[in-house]
């Protein structure tokens, strides 16, 4: 059995979470598609690359800084270079601000949530494309037990994964939200262990 030290964390963060989630459920009395959302007929301008990524990014958008410097002709260093920098928004899927992740703690290869479409509320399901670090704690009951790092594959739906996703899809259900999956795993974990 594993033993949470930080439990006083946990309670705060599950408190907070609630408060957000009951001021969501307040917002959804409005009616579905009029929440004063993103236009639904809108580009998404962030474009996931080819290799790993942030998930989040795609779903919630990604604000970017772009800086821009201007120095002396042939690299003088007598003369001061001035710089400025600008930020930009790249929107995701969803309506900007609006995604609120649910259970990020554990199964970190899949990531659950709430957000609004075009005002709408709805629930989400994404698959992570970059390598996670899972930490289990060392057993204080057990003097000899050592603090355990295993890495695991993005994109790969591994036991503890499956059944945060069956829990998503069961809350969703209940609150009678339509489910968004971005599906792209690429298969489930086979081991020993599973």
């Amino acid at each position: 059995p594993r033993v949470r030290h930080d439990a006083r964390a946990v309670l705060d963060d599950s408190v907070r979470k609630l408060m957000q989630r009951g001021s969501q459920e307040q917002q959804q009395q409005l009616p579905r598609g009029k929440g004063g959302g993103d236009e639904i007929d809108r580009a998404i301008q962030f474009v996931p690359p080819s290799g790993p990524y942030d998930t989040r990014c795609l779903m919630e958008g990604l604000e970017v800084k772009a800086t821009s410097s201007s120095s002396s002709k042939d690299g003088d260093a007598k003369q001061p270079s001035s710089s400025s920098s600008s930020t930009s928004w790249l929107s995701g899927f969803f309506d900007k601000g609006s995604f609120m992740e649910l259970m990020e703690g554990w199964a970190k290869t899949v990531i659950c949530g709430r957000a609004r479409l075009g005002g709408m509320p709805v629930g989400v399901i994404a698959v992570t494309t970059k390598m996670v670090e899972e930490v289990l704690p060392a057993d204080p009951a057990m003097p000899d037990s050592k603090e355990i790092v295993s890495v695991k594959a993005g994109q790969v739906w591994y036991p503890d994964s499956a059944f945060k996703t069956a829990q998503a899809i069961r809350d969703m259900n209940s609150e009678d939200l339509p489910l968004i999956i971005f599906a792209n795993w690429r298969g489930f974990s086979g081991g020993m262990r599973d």
